[in-house]
């Protein structure tokens, strides 16, 4: 499995990433629903990977990329400013503090203008932290508290969450377009 740093990602499509991608179920059918985009799934997990991989080369998936990476370690300067389109993360109460201003950092600056962060998380006290954080940021336009998700596609987690009643806490947000002020830096 290739290493996240390894990657060479084309200029032109659009990017959407998981991080903590796990099985790989929700990019799989994400991939599935917009072909003309590329899924890139982050995960340390290498046999969630290769199952993810294996079943991304049953439905004949080129729009779907699969890298090993340690999100705690591996965002800084992975991806190009300003060129993802959206990130997911999908439970990641494992790696992402709900004080990570850095990893945050990272992500908005990775985002293109309107590009978006979708959080979802059984922690509610993580999705408040974050939403609390991107609220706070200048180059934030719209951040948002879901009850359900907006996309077709869940992953495995979410689905077993639904299965057993626990509660999903989800927060989408929305870097500003290019053209609208922000000042650098967090308050």
């Amino acid at each position: 499995m290739q290493h996240a740093s390894e990657l060479e990602i084309p200029d032109g499509p659009l990017l959407e990433v998981d991080l903590g991608c796990g099985d790989g179920r929700f990019l799989l059918e994400r991939a599935q629903e917009e072909p003309d985009r590329l899924f890139i799934g982050l995960d340390r997990d290498q046999e969630a990977l290769e199952h993810a991989a294996a079943e991304a080369a049953v439905l004949g998936l080129e729009n779907l990329w699969l890298a090993d990476a340690d999100l705690a370690t591996a965002l800084d300067g992975l991806f190009f400013t300003g060129r993802v389109h959206r990130f997911y993360l999908h439970f990641p109460d494992g790696w992402l503090a709900p004080t990570s201003t850095t990893t945050l950092e990272h992500l908005l600056d990775a985002l293109e203008p309107r590009g978006e962060i979708f959080l979802q998380t059984e922690a509610r006290s993580l999705a408040e932290a974050i939403r609390a954080a991107l609220d706070r940021d200048p180059r934030v336009d719209m951040v948002e508290a879901l009850e359900a998700s907006p996309f077709d596609a869940r992953s495995s987690r979410e689905l077993s969450c639904e299965a057993t009643g626990l509660v999903v806490h989800r927060v989408l947000g929305s870097r500003k377009d290019e053209g609208e002020p922000y000042d650098e830096g967090w308050d």
